[in-house]
């Protein structure tokens, strides 16, 4: 049988050393995370709102986010595969819109944090799955309020909310919503299969 003793990391660390690094490695990690994921909803902000092909979220796109955001002063190594095209759209999208907001703030390096990055773009890209699948409705619904141009004040209107959701994921003839919503939707899903 086994049994698990609760400790601190100071007790079991022989060099103190150690644990400034550990310190330090997780602070940079999580800044990078943090901008990664504000650069993404940034650039995706960006793509939507001009009309723009949205990115595939998979591991190559945060992985370029990551290279895109942050610089490397060691540059031995195998460099890990990427999309030039992407790369090179993701970086004039940085210097154009998101460099402007850092207010001079200097990008994190990701020198020593080979085995981490990939375990981080996994991460992000596991949460950003998992967000849109769990809070799909959450999302349409805060769109719908935001670009329908009818007013959702009353308990009732925001009722009707619900049935437009389901009239625009039922893809159905027969719309559930008030008629004064049918206009709206109709242009909405052309505008979404375009």
């Amino acid at each position: 049988m086994y049994q698990s003793i609760k400790t601190s990391l100071k007790s079991i660390v022989i060099n103190p050393k150690t644990i400034d690094v550990i310190q330090n490695t997780v602070k940079r990690c999580n800044i990078l995370n943090t901008d990664v994921y504000q650069f993404i909803r940034l650039y995706i902000l960006h793509q939507f709102s001009t009309n723009q092909e949205l990115p595939k979220l998979d591991d190559v796109f945060i992985m370029n986010v990551f290279q895109t955001i942050s610089t490397r002063t060691d540059m031995r190594g195998r460099k890990p595969t990427t999309n030039k095209n992407l790369l090179h759209e993701l970086k004039q999208f940085y210097k154009l819109h998101y460099e402007p907001l850092r207010n001079g703030v200097l990008s994190e390096q990701i020198d020593n944090l080979s085995f981490i990055i990939p375990y981080s773009v996994t991460d992000i890209h596991t949460a950003i799955h998992n967000n849109i699948k769990f809070k799909f409705r959450n999302h349409l619904a805060k769109y719908i309020k935001n670009n329908a141009s009818h007013n959702f004040d009353t308990k009732e209107k925001r009722y009707q909310i619900g049935k437009i959701i389901n009239d625009l994921l039922q893809f159905n003839e027969v719309y559930k919503s008030d008629s004064i919503y049918h206009n709206w939707i109709n242009t909405t899903y052309i505008q979404a299969s375009a």
